[in-house]
């Protein structure tokens, strides 16, 4: 089986995500499970990768977490074909992109299935449920933006 999982961030970077991603990737290597990795292109995920080789692929890539980037998820998904995508999914960790900050990673899940991707999609989420920064004062909205990640992810996991 091989699993590709989505996180903003990574070690050595300040999130417990990256570092939940991590543990979480390497026990599954004691199963067999054959792991991907595409997250931020951040000068402390690629400290990391020279520091602490592993046995699964990390593809530090992502400079923005928005629109721009998505083709770039597409082909490394694509080129590491797995059997799951895994978000793990962060309201603030994503919030670094333009505009509508975070809404690309929301609507992942929806745009796999416009393009008839036929990988299951499993998505963790970690912290409150805030969906991403769409405008000051934005209130509901910001939970409404997080449904078609809720919607269209075929598994959702709750930490």
């Amino acid at each position: 089986m091989k699993v590709c999982f989505i996180p903003p961030t990574f070690p050595y970077m300040n999130c417990g995500v990256g570092d939940y991603t991590y543990e979480y990737a390497k026990s599954l290597l004691k199963h067999n499970v054959e792991i991907s990795v595409i997250t931020s292109n951040h000068e402390k995920i690629k400290q990391f990768k020279k520091d602490c080789p592993t046995e699964f692929l990390l593809f530090p890539i992502i400079t923005r977490w928005d629109f721009r980037n998505i083709i770039v998820i597409l082909k490394k998904i694509k080129g590491s074909k797995p059997d799951i995508i895994h978000i793990q999914y962060h309201w603030r960790a994503y919030n670094d992109g333009f505009v509508l900050k975070g809404l690309m990673i929301v609507l992942l899940p929806l745009i796999l299935k416009i393009l008839r991707v036929k990988i299951p999609v499993v998505t963790t989420l970690h912290s409150r449920m805030h969906g991403p920064y769409l405008f000051p004062k934005a209130g509901v909205l910001r939970h409404w933006a997080l449904l078609p990640l809720l919607l269209f992810s075929d598994r959702i996991v709750v930490t």
